[in-house]
């Protein structure tokens, strides 16, 4: 007498989100979450293709990209019939240009006319120290009267979350 089993498949695994990150920022891992007795294993195409990680529900991508998840029950070996997606982003920082150095009389204030930002829009901009200026949030704001010189640094933020700086005198 011979006995044949058949084992269910496992349903893909479920993406615990994809990620994005800021340009310079570690690549974070990307993972899946399965049932008791199954793991995941990794593809970079939707089907077929060579195996990147196995056996585990994370996976430490090189670089930005879209990375598939297949589900493998552990004792019996069968896998799921999807791949799961799962997506890492890595934004570029804006581009920042606080301006071009100044030079002023004492006791006098100007205008930061020549800075220049761009980036994934709302932009959102910061100068320090803001007590030197009337409206530290204006891309090109005007000073207070100003008595002694200093570095200013402009930090733009972009609607990602992703900031870049730079400074003038």
């Amino acid at each position: 007498q011979v006995t044949v089993t058949v084992n269910g498949l496992p349903g893909a695994p479920l993406s615990s989100g994809n990620k994005a990150i800021c340009s310079g920022q570690t690549l974070p891992a990307l993972t899946v979450t399965t049932g008791p007795g199954i793991t995941a294993d990794w593809y970079a195409a939707p089907a077929a293709g060579t195996i990147l990680a196995s056996g585990t529900l994370s996976y430490n991508p090189a670089s930005s990209g879209t990375w598939y998840a297949e589900a493998r029950h552990s004792s019996t070996g069968c896998i799921s019939t999807t791949r799961t997606p799962v997506t890492l982003t890595v934004n570029t920082l804006p581009v920042v240009f606080a301006g071009t150095d100044q030079s002023i009389s004492t006791g006098t204030s100007t205008t930061i006319a020549d800075a220049t930002a761009s980036g994934f829009a709302p932009l959102t901009y910061a100068w320090t120290p803001a007590a030197s200026f009337l409206n530290a949030a204006l891309l090109n704001p005007v000073t207070v009267n100003l008595t002694a010189t200093d570095t200013y640094t402009l930090t733009v933020t972009d609607a990602n979350g992703c900031s870049n700086n730079d400074v003038m005198t």
